[in-house]
């Protein structure tokens, strides 16, 4: 009798040389090739080769055919040897059945015909020596956009963390410079009164020449306003 072992044996040899057998009255299974694909960040990903399952069997090579041809025995020796096999790799499931073929991987068949099959590690592993898919070997160039592209990110978030933190001070300081400047107009306001109108700053304007101390006003005036303006504009009130 056929030993189970050398049957998964068969299977893994026929796969690993990526081609592909159907087990009668399950499916076949195929060693495919997935072409390389871009992937939103604009790296390539590698091709890759992987088992796939179908419930449709089509010019693919039997199991039994491959017993009979390895060991030289009739076909109906061979179709009696899977029919062992195969009882001896599957169970029953909640709404299926779960067929494990040791070095190739499980098959997990339903009732309403999905089936999910995941590739042993191994068998994986022979198929991409260069890396596969849940393990895969990054390439350097990739590694570093990657790293780049986090570098990046932790920027912008840091520069938008500052940004936030300057626009919710923004009013504050602002209010601080209104207040001052304010406060400074009321200060000389208050000096050139007092000036004005005591006894010694009526003595002294009687000295100075009137239009020189319309013309010192007016500039001052016109400082004040102009300082009030670029602030007006800095906070976006104009």
């Amino acid at each position: 009798m056929e030993r189970g072992n050398d049957i998964n044996d068969l299977i893994f040899g026929v796969l690993a040389q990526y081609g592909s057998v159907s087990l009668p009255s399950v499916g076949a299974l195929r060693s495919v090739r997935v072409p390389a694909s871009f992937t939103v960040d604009g790296t390539i990903d590698p091709p890759l080769r992987i088992v796939e399952f179908s419930n449709e069997i089509g010019d693919d090579k039997s199991l039994p055919e491959l017993i009979a041809e390895r060991h030289s025995v009739s076909q109906a020796t061979a179709t009696e040897r899977y029919d062992h096999w195969l009882a001896s790799v599957s169970v029953r499931i909640t709404n299926g059945m779960r067929y494990t073929i040791e070095g190739v991987g499980t098959l997990n068949l339903f009732a309403e015909g999905s089936a999910i099959f995941s590739m042993d590690h191994g068998l994986r592993t022979l198929l991409n020596p260069y890396g596969s898919d849940d393990n895969m070997a990054i390439p350097r160039r990739k590694a570093e956009q990657k790293r780049k592209g986090k570098k990046l990110k932790k920027r912008a978030a840091h520069d938008k963390k500052r940004a936030g933190n300057s626009s919710a001070a923004a009013p504050h300081r602002y209010g601080i410079t209104v207040a001052m400047a304010i406060l400074t107009a009321v200060v000389c306001v208050l000096l050139i009164s007092s000036v004005y109108f005591s006894p010694e700053g009526n003595r002294l304007l009687d000295r100075i020449d009137p239009e020189a101390v319309k013309g010192f006003l007016d500039g001052i005036v016109t400082k004040i306003t102009e300082f009030f303006s670029s602030i007006w504009n800095t906070i976006g009130l104009n």
